[in-house]
C-alpha cells in the first residue's frame, strides 16, 4: 500500500511562493519617487565622505578645534576614522538634529604652524584623511573653529566627487620677505587605492611650493595616492595663492582649497581663516546667482573659472568680463572682480557665460567697509543645479559652540507680481520634529530681485535674507521649484559660510536617460538584478551610475541591497550586478530601490513579495496496494488561492517524500497535461482569489 502524504502537498505549497513576487503599482511608485529625498548621486547627502583641515592661526592658551557637524533624518550609526592616526570614533545621529565630532587640530591637520612659520613641503601624508561613513545618508560639515578665526565647508559625498577640479583659493597677503606665512592652501584627498594624481600649478606668477623640489607656476607634478591619504600643497612668493591650479586624476579624489588667513580683498585687514571643498568641473554649470552679505556696505568679491578658454562672463546678460584660459595663472586663468563695483547701487547680481563656469564668493574683511566681519569663501551653485528641498544646520550644538549671529540666503523664484510662493515651506527641527511654515510668514518680505537681461518671464528669481534664531539649530526648506541656499555668520572678530546645499549633477553630459534595472526572482525570497545605466552603447552621452540603494524607510523584510562595493567608481561604472534577500520566506516583505546617475536621472522601483495562502483539497489520498506493473492510477486534486491578490503560477513540482532521493518521486508522478506544451494553462497562469486550479498525480 503506498500513500500520498501531507509532505508532498506542503512542498507544492512551498514551490508556488515563486508566483507571489510581483511589481507595485505604477502611481505608488510614483508617490515613492516624489516623497523620496534625494539622497543619491546628485545632492550632498550621502554615505561616505572624504576630508581633511588645513593649519590655521592659532591663539596661545585658548582651546581651538576642529568640527565635524552631522545631520540626518534618522538616527543612524556614524563611523569617523582617520587610518593614519589610528583614530575611530562611533556615533550615533539623532533624527533632524546635530551632532558633533571634536577632532583635536594636532590629529585633525595633516600639520599645525604659526603665522611666522613657512608652510612645510608638498607631499602625500599617508592615511591623515577623515574619512566619515554611515548607514544611512547623512549631511556632513567641516568647521575649523578657533577664538578668532574660523571657516567651513560643506562636504561632498564620494557619489559626487569627481576627477577634473581647478582649485578656488585666495592670496597670502604678505610679500616673501621671511617675517609672516598667511598659506595658501589645497589638500587631495584619495578616495581609492593606487589613484594617480597629476597637478599644473597655477595662480600668482611669483608662486612656488618649498622643499628640496619646489614648483613654479606653471610647472607639473604627480603622485600616486590610496584611500585616505591626503596631498597637501602649500605655497610661498610674492602673494602666492593657488586659485587656477588644475587637478586631474584617474579615479575620483576630494579637494579642499582655503587659506591659513586671507586679506580680502589682498591688503585689507583683517584676515580670517577660509575654507571650501572645490567642485568638480562636470558639475560646473553656465549661470549662477550672487547674493548680498547682510548688512555689508560694499558688494563681495567674485572669482569665475571657466571650462573652456576665452570664455566671455556676463553680468545680468550683458557682457561684463573674459576668461582667456582653463584654469593657469592669475589674469589668465581666472577673473577677480566686484559684483558690483564701488558707487553702484549694491544689489544682488547674476553671473552667466556660454560655456560651463564655476563662481565663488569672497566675503571680505572687515575694514573693506568697516562692518564687524570677517573673509569666507563660497562656492556657488549654479542654476542648473537648484533643488526643490534642502536640510542644514548652523555650525553649533546646544550649550557648545555656535556663532551669535546666523544667516539663510534663499535664491528662488518668485511669483509674477514679485512675491514668494506659497508652496514654498520653511522649517525649524524642535524635539526631532520639523515644524513648517510658509516662507512668507518667517520673512516678512520678497528680498531683493536679481536682473537678468536675457529672461523675459514675469516670473524672476530673487535674494532673500533670513535671520536664523537659533545659533544651534537644524533648518529646513521645501518648494515646488528649484532654490539654492547659502548659510553664514559672524562672531567677533569671527565668521563662516558655507552653501547649505549642493546639487552635483554631471552636466558635461547631455544625459537624459535614467538607468535601466532588471531582476528576477526565485522561490527562496532571493532576488538577483542588474542595472545598466542608458544609453548603454554611447559613452559620449551616459554619465555613468551614481548610486544605488535600498530605501530603508519605504521597506521591510528585506536584506540590504548587496553590490560589490570595491569595485564601483561613480560616474565610471555604467553596469552593476546586485542582489537582496527576504529574511522571512513566511512574511510579507517589501523593497523599494532607487537607482541613480551622475546626470541626476533617476529609476525606482518597488518589490512585493507577498506570503500565498494556499490550500489543497484531498491532500492525503490512499491509493491501496498496487503491483509494479500495475497500469498508472491518477487522481485530482485541487490547488485553492486563498491569497487577498492574484497569484501567477509558473509551475507545480512533486518532490520525494524522503530525504535526498528523488528517483521516480517514490512512485507518484505528476500529469503534464497541465502544462501549455501539452495543451495546459502553465506556466503563466493568474489565479485569481479563491479560484480553484485542478491537477492530478498518478501512482
Amino acid at each position: 500500500m503506498k500513500t500520498l502524504l501531507t509532505k508532498v502537498s506542503a512542498l507544492i505549497f512551498v514551490l508556488m511562493l515563486v508566483a507571489t513576487v510581483a511589481h507595485a503599482l505604477d502611481n505608488d511608485e510614483a508617490r515613492i519617487r516624489k516623497e523620496l529625498p534625494r539622497l543619491l548621486g546628485s545632492s550632498n547627502q550621502g554615505t561616505e565622505f572624504f576630508m581633511t583641515f588645513h593649519p590655521c592661526w592659532e591663539e596661545a592658551g585658548f582651546t581651538d578645534g576642529c568640527k565635524i557637524y552631522i545631520t540626518s533624518a534618522v538616527a543612524t550609526r556614524v563611523t569617523v576614522e582617520i587610518p593614519g592616526r589610528e583614530v575611530f570614533i562611533q556615533r550615533t545621529t539623532l533624527p533632524n538634529d546635530i551632532i558633533e565630532v571634536n577632532l583635536d587640530p594636532g590629529i585633525a591637520q595633516c600639520y599645525r604652524k604659526t603665522d611666522r612659520e613657512p608652510p612645510l613641503a608638498q607631499r602625500v601624508f599617508k592615511g591623515f584623511g577623515i574619512i566619515v561613513t554611515s548607514e544611512e545618508p547623512i549631511v556632513c560639515y567641516g568647521m575649523t573653529r578657533y577664538r578668532y578665526t574660523s571657516d567651513g565647508y560643506l562636504a561632498i559625498p564620494k557619489s559626487g566627487l569627481g576627477k577634473k577640479y581647478i582649485v578656488s583659493s585666495y592670496n597670502d597677503p604678505c610679500v616673501d620677505n621671511g617675517n609672516q606665512y598667511l598659506t595658501s592652501y589645497t589638500s587631495i584627498v584619495g578616495v581609492y587605492n593606487k589613484t594617480d594624481v597629476k597637478i599644473k600649478l597655477g595662480g600668482r606668477f611669483s608662486n612656488y611650493t618649498p622643499g628640496a623640489r619646489p614648483l613654479k607656476t606653471g610647472d607639473s607634478d604627480d603622485n600616486r595616492i590610496d584611500r585616505g591619504d591626503v596631498w597637501l600643497i602649500g605655497t610661498m612668493g610674492d602673494y602666492s595663492d593657488l586659485t587656477g591650479t588644475t587637478v586631474e586624476a584617474n579615479k575620483q579624489v576630494a579637494v579642499i582649497s582655503g587659506s591659513f588667513c586671507a586679506y580680502i580683498p589682498i591688503q585689507v585687514s583683517a584676515c580670517d581663516f577660509i575654507s571650501e571643498q572645490d567642485l568638480p568641473m562636470e558639475s560646473w554649470g553656465y549661470k549662477y546667482h550672487v547674493t548680498r552679505i547682510v548688512k555689508r556696505l560694499n558688494a563681495s568679491v567674485i572669482r569665475v573659472l571657466a571650462s573652456e578658454a576665452n570664455t566671455v562672463i556676463y553680468r545680468d546678460g550683458n557682457e561684463w568680463s573674459l576668461v582667456k584660459g582653463v584654469g593657469g595663472k592669475e589674469g589668465t586663468g581666472y577673473i577677480e572682480r566686484r559684483g558690483v563695483s564701488k558707487g553702484e547701487d549694491l544689489r544682488p547680481v547674476t553671473i552667466s557665460a556660454k560655456n560651463r563656469i564655476a563662481v565663488t564668493q569672497y566675503n571680505c574683511g572687515m575694514n573693506d567697509d568697516g562692518v564687524d566681519s570677517d573673509p569666507f569663501q563660497l562656492a556657488l551653485t549654479p542654476i542648473e543645479q537648484y533643488q526643490t528641498g534642502f536640510v542644514w544646520c548652523t555650525p553649533g550644538v546646544n550649550g557648545g559652540s555656535s556663532f551669535r549671529f546666523n544667516y539663510l540666503n534663499l535664491c528662488y523664484k518668485s511669483t509674477e507680481d514679485g512675491q514668494i510662493p506659497d508652496d514654498i515651506e520653511f522649517g525649524k527641527v524642535s524635539n526631532g520634529v520639523i515644524n513648517w511654515r510658509k516662507l512668507s510668514t518667517v520673512a516678512g518680505n520678497p528680498g531683493q530681485e536679481f536682473i537678468d537681461e536675457t529672461v523675459t518671464d514675469l516670473r524672476k528669481y530673487r535674494s532673500l535674507t533670513i535671520t536664523l534664531e537659533d545659533p544651534a539649530g537644524v533648518y529646513s526648506v521645501r518648494g515646488a521649484e528649484g532654490m539654492a541656499g547659502y548659510g553664514y555668520g559672524f562672531d567677533w572678530c569671527d565668521s563662516y559660510g558655507y552653501p547649505v546645499s549642493v546639487a552635483l549633477a554631471d552636466l558635461s553630459k547631455p544625459d537624459i536617460w535614467a538607468p535601466l534595472p532588471t531582476y528576477a526572482i526565485n522561490c527562496n525570497g532571493q532576488v538577483i538584478g542588474r542595472v545598466i545605466e542608458q544609453p548603454e552603447n554611447n559613452e559620449e552621452l551616459r554619465s555613468n551610475m551614481a548610486d544605488l540603494r535600498l530605501v530603508k524607510g519605504e521597506s521591510y523584510n528585506f536584506t540590504d541591497l548587496a553590490f560589490d562595493e570595491a569595485s564601483f567608481e561613480p560616474g565610471v561604472s555604467y553596469i552593476m550586478d546586485w542582489s537582496l534577500n527576504v529574511i522571512d520566506i513566511e512574511s510579507d516583505a517589501k523593497a523599494v530601490l532607487a537607482f541613480m546617475d551622475r546626470a541626476g536621472n533617476d529609476t525606482t522601483i518597488t518589490i512585493e513579495y507577498q506570503r500565498t495562502k494556499f490550500s489543497i483539497k484531498n491532500r492525503i489520498e490512499n491509493w491501496g496496494l498496487k503491483a509494479y506493473n500495475d497500469p498508472t492510477e491518477f487522481r485530482e486534486f485541487k490547488l485553492i488561492n486563498e491569497s487577498q491578490k492574484p497569484v501567477v503560477v509558473d509551475s507545480i513540482l512533486l518532490l520525494s517524500t524522503e530525504k535526498g532521493r528523488n528517483w521516480a518521486y517514490n512512485g507518484f508522478k505528476l500529469d503534464k497535461s497541465i502544462y501549455k506544451e501539452n495543451g495546459g494553462i502553465l506556466p503563466g497562469y493568474t489565479m485569481q482569489p479563491g479560484e480553484e486550479l485542478s491537477f492530478k498525480v498518478g501512482f
